[in-house]
């Protein structure tokens, strides 16, 4: 929404829509027309900034879920062992650290950097919709079964329904049509871990349904 308001008013109403597209990077031009020839650097500082910022606050769930799921024995205990000055998941961090840098290196040389930047972010996309319709459709589900008292039919029930009405679309056109490689790999590697998700889950809720239960209270109730 911001974007679209500072495009409109950086173009003009009547210039948007055909000089958006035609510029190469418009986001440059319209900070070039404002600040001169410091815009461009200050967009690519609140570029660098916020890509720093979006990558550390993933970094940082990431390990954290490491860690818990370490705490309670699915994954092995090494990625739950704190700094014994820092008091930080310090193996939790560099294995996913390790993890990101080989992965950017492998997709920057095999798919190119712009390539790269459209299917991990396509991927996250796909990943949002699963995780957002998982939780839309649990909500009604968890209060009919757990507080069925406390269950609202607009806030537990109507709004849920109508969010997954906004979802289904939103998925529907990143699909249809099938977009070409390699973007393609974005929804076939996000289904492809969604599915591989539910397997785990119900592998553990059958095997291991304590630690399962455990990894819940761990990593959602807990600060």
């Amino acid at each position: 929404m911001i974007f679209g308001f500072a495009t409109t008013v950086g173009f003009g109403s009547s210039r948007v829509a055909a000089d958006f597209a035609a510029t190469a990077n418009p986001y440059y031009e319209i900070s070039t027309s404002v600040w001169g020839q410091a815009g461009p650097l200050l967009i690519l500082f609140a570029l660098v900034n916020s890509g720093w910022g979006c990558a550390l606050s993933g970094q940082s769930a990431v390990v954290r879920v490491y860690y818990k799921m370490a705490k309670i024995g699915v994954f092995p205990q090494a990625f739950g062992k704190l700094h014994a000055t820092r008091r930080t998941p310090y193996i939790a961090i560099m294995a996913q650290t390790v993890f990101s840098i080989v992965v950017g290196i492998f997709c920057g040389i095999t798919l190119g950097t712009v390539n790269t930047f459209g299917v991990l972010g396509a991927m996250i996309t796909f990943a949002m919709i699963f995780v957002y319709g998982c939780t839309l459709i649990a909500v009604p589900v968890f209060y009919l079964r757990e507080h069925r008292d406390q269950f609202n039919v607009i806030l537990h029930g109507i709004l849920p329904f109508f969010g997954i009405l906004v979802l289904i679309p939103v998925f529907y056109y990143n699909v249809n049509p099938f977009p070409p490689m390699p973007f393609r790999l974005a929804p076939i590697i996000a289904i492809g871990w969604f599915v591989i998700g539910i397997v785990l889950v119900l592998w553990l809720a059958r095997t291991r349904p304590a630690q399962l239960e455990a990894a819940g209270k761990e990593i959602f109730e807990e600060a």
